[in-house]
């Protein structure tokens, strides 16, 4: 079998998130990157160890956890270029179970056929006797996310019961040949959108952690449905410790802020979660890690965490401004990383943001490759996962991992 992977705004960050989790399916499989935005992961064998309901029922359970993945797709079938348009046909009479099909095609890479292709495959629905509408992509030759999930498109919907009444056809080219299936999740944007601005204390001071990139780094962290206990240091309004205890992990949190323990154990109770999970602590003095030590016993512990990305830019840095910004930072993130270099308990895995601001000019400073020489000299090995940044912003986050 054959399943396709539509990554979201970072592919490098979302690529290494499906690998760090995938080992949750009950299949062997391997991947490799089709279009710069799909990636196809192959089972090594036609063995599953699971009835086919609850496997896709550990598929809708994979899309809910992973922040990087926009939707999960079945390849039903491999054709020429010139056979995308039968495929396709094919493909849609066999979905078509009543009298109706709501349907729309998502478009990957370069396919000639792809401009009349709803049209052809609307006629060919009408002539097996059902009626069709047809949802064209907005924007481009691919639905988005929002499409998708308001007009009920992907296999699975808001809940684990499949449906039968609309489709996402996709279209991923894969060299001189094209891959043909169906959606069976997309993202639960409405979800993530609560979380992201209903919670009762947002934090746009520190910068926000988005919920999908919080997401991206517990499983980063934890990585193959493994358990343990989710440590973040630098809590601010409990961002990370919400994402995962919604993903059914053991986490807990502190601040030196008392304000912030404050709105993170409200943001908590609002998520259905325990206000205990956090407290008021200096993360980067050595009398910090007793607390934690007792809470974590002999469990694993991974650190996910945001530190403090100093205060919000309106403009690039100037070179003056750019020495004190580092200076600032460079003291919190060495003395944190000084201080769990030399605990016993030592986490099995860290991922941890560090800041890269643009300064007048151009160019940029980056506060990770100013610390690495000294992360190495403190015991550590770590390299930058991916860049998440968006345009329009004068700071950007490297997700480094540190262990």
């Amino acid at each position: 079998m054959q399943l396709a992977f539509i990554l979201g705004r970072i592919p490098t960050l979302a690529q290494q998130e499906i690998k760090a989790v995938v080992a949750t399916l009950p299949l062997s499989l391997v991947g490799s990157m089709v279009q710069p935005d799909a990636l196809l992961l192959k089972s090594e064998t036609d063995n599953n160890s699971l009835p086919e309901p609850e496997f896709l029922r550990k598929i809708y359970l994979l899309q809910q956890r992973l922040g990087g993945t926009l939707k999960i797709v079945m390849i039903e079938r491999e054709v020429k270029l010139n056979g995308v348009s039968a495929g396709l046909k094919a493909l849609a009479e066999k979905s078509t179970k009543g009298g109706r099909l709501d349907f729309g095609i998502s478009i990957y890479g370069n396919v000639p056929a792809g401009r009349n292709l709803g049209l052809e495959l609307k006629k060919a629905i009408k002539g097996t006797g059902a009626s069709a509408r047809y949802v064209q992509p907005k924007d481009g030759q691919a639905m988005s996310t929002a499409q998708v999930w308001h007009n009920h498109l992907s296999f699975f919907g808001e809940r684990e019961q499949p449906q039968d009444k609309g489709r996402e056809f996709v279209v991923i080219r894969s060299g001189n040949d094209a891959l043909i299936g169906y959606t069976l999740t997309v993202q639960n944007i409405e979800a993530y959108a609560k979380r992201d601005f209903e919670i009762p204390y947002p934090d746009a001071t520190s910068g926000m952690l988005p919920p999908k990139l919080a997401q991206t780094m517990v499983n980063l962290a934890v990585q193959d449905g493994k358990t343990g206990v989710v440590y973040d240091p630098f809590c601010g309004n409990g961002r990370v410790v919400m994402e995962a205890c919604l993903m059914g992990l053991e986490a807990f949190g502190s601040d030196i802020s008392e304000e912030k323990i404050k709105a993170s154990a409200e943001n908590l109770a609002w998520a259905g979660q325990s206000k205990d999970l956090v407290w008021v602590q200096d993360a980067t003095q050595s009398g910090a890690l007793a607390k934690i030590k007792a809470r974590v016993k002999a469990k694993d512990l991974y650190i996910v965490a945001e530190p403090y990305l100093g205060r919000p830019l309106r403009a690039p840095l100037t070179e003056s401004e750019a020495e004190e910004w580092l200076a600032e930072l460079g003291a919190l993130y060495t003395d944190f990383f000084s201080v769990w270099s030399k605990s016993e308990l030592k986490p099995k895995r860290m991922i941890v943001v560090f800041p890269k601001a643009k300064k007048q000019g151009g160019s940029t400073v980056s506060l990770y490759q100013t610390l690495i020489d000294r992360l190495t000299e403190l015991g550590y090995t770590s390299s930058v996962l991916a860049c998440y940044e968006r345009p329009d912003s004068f700071v950007a986050r490297d997700i480094v991992q540190v262990s």
